[in-house]
């Protein structure tokens, strides 16, 4: 029996998540354009991804997590849906913005504000990151990681985690988890770059990778086998029967 189950972990997946992200038609920095190796190390991970131009209630339903990109409006009903998500379903929703564009500031506001989280309009630099190691979002990126401009992070919640500062002391990257009355998780990284600069250097997929990973943890979804994995399991079962009934005619 102890063969079988080990057998049985080497060929199912672990868990993994069914990620949503807003295509090139309504966000400036997607999966699709300047991040496709942070996209590729999800696919590696074996999570799968699946893009929209629009998002409700519908859409959201059928994904565990949704990566906004650098997005410049939101409709009220859209802003509603990404409430529902976190707060009633319990997924996990990372929230990217940059520093190109003062519409996302509002635009990140006006979801943000909810879990009182607030994004200043002005923006921030410095040469090097100091992480919160303590943290598992941080997990296996403990040292200095390429960053770049960034907005500031300048009110947050009682509870919102500092995970990355600028040398400065300026947050860039929290998250809020789950709690009474929110039931999901919201990341917020406000340095888009980091996800593409240097074609994603080893440090910044380690982080990238650490978070999505700890995400799929904290969702708990499982991946169901492909077909070929159950007939894998198959063979083998039959096989150690085989192999144990021949022992016993021994």
């Amino acid at each position: 029996m102890k063969k079988i189950i080990l057998l049985f972990l080497l060929v199912v997946p672990a868990y993994a998540m069914n990620i949503g992200y807003f295509d090139t038609s309504r966000a400036t920095g997607t999966l699709d354009d300047f991040a496709t190796n942070a996209k590729q190390s999800l696919l590696d991970s074996g999570h799968s991804l699946q893009s929209t131009s629009g998002i409700n209630g519908t859409f959201l339903s059928n994904v565990d997590a949704f990566y906004t990109g650098n997005i410049l409006s939101l409709s009220s009903e859209e802003v509603s849906a990404l409430h529902n998500f976190v707060d009633i379903q319990g997924g996990f929703l990372f929230f990217q913005l940059d520093n190109g564009f003062a519409e996302e500031i509002t635009t990140a506001n006006s979801v943000l504000n909810h879990w009182d989280i607030v994004v200043d309009n002005t923006t921030g630099s410095s040469p090097g990151s100091v992480v919160n190691s303590s943290s598992p979002w941080m997990s296996g990126a403990t040292g200095s990681y390429t960053s770049a401009t960034y907005r500031k992070l300048v009110s947050t919640s009682s509870d919102f985690i500092r995970l990355a500062e600028g040398d400065n002391g300026d947050l860039h990257l929290g998250v809020l988890e789950s709690d009474v009355g929110r039931a999901g998780n919201v990341f917020i990284s406000t340095e888009y770059g980091m996800w593409f600069v240097g074609g994603l250097p080893s440090a910044n997929e380690t982080l990238w990778d650490n978070i999505w990973n700890n995400a799929a943890n904290v969702t708990s979804t499982e991946v169901v086998p492909e077909p070929s994995s159950f007939f894998t399991i198959g063979l083998a079962l039959v096989f150690l029967a085989f192999k144990k009934k021949k022992t016993s005619l021994l």
